[in-house]
């Protein structure tokens, strides 16, 4: 499969995924540019109960954190309304990198940001096949999260 992406590979991607889901909409592309619009807003998106906490003392530990993610750069808006994430050093984003998970070269980019070997990783996902499968086969952690992180 070619996991090669781009800005505007990810906008069809998208619109695609709008056209399929919501097949008797009478206005598709308004429907699809509302939806897009909405979804590059930090208000449309809410975190997992305990995340400040839990980056603030992964942070603490002396961990660097990143987020890296099947996107694009409306991504990027979305972080920085988080007064949360604030402790993420790091964020990929598909688009920008130029692959998609489960490609290794999306694994590759997030081993030179991070500047450290491979297996030093610990990528998190939520995907056992794109997130940690992938991450693995390329040489670094992987650890599937259900859905909530606690601190013990």
């Amino acid at each position: 499969m070619d996991w090669r992406t781009d800005e505007e590979r990810e906008h069809q991607r998208w619109r695609n995924i709008v056209n399929s889901t919501l097949e008797d909409v009478k206005d598709p592309a308004g429907c699809f540019e509302e939806l897009f619009n909405h979804y590059a807003r930090p208000q449309a998106w809410r975190l997992t109960e305990g995340t400040a906490r839990l980056l603030h003392e992964l942070a603490a530990r002396g961990l660097t954190l990143g987020i890296a993610s099947n996107y694009d750069r409306r991504l990027r808006d979305v972080v920085s309304g988080f007064e949360a994430l604030m402790p993420v050093k790091h964020l990929m984003i598909s688009s920008e990198v130029g692959y998609r998970k489960p490609a290794a070269a999306f694994f590759e980019s997030i081993v030179q940001r991070a500047d450290c070997r491979a297996p030093e990783i610990l990528y998190v996902g939520d995907d056992a096949v794109n997130d940690v499968a992938a991450a693995r086969a390329s040489g670094l952690q992987g650890a599937l999260v259900h859905d909530r992180l606690h601190l013990a």
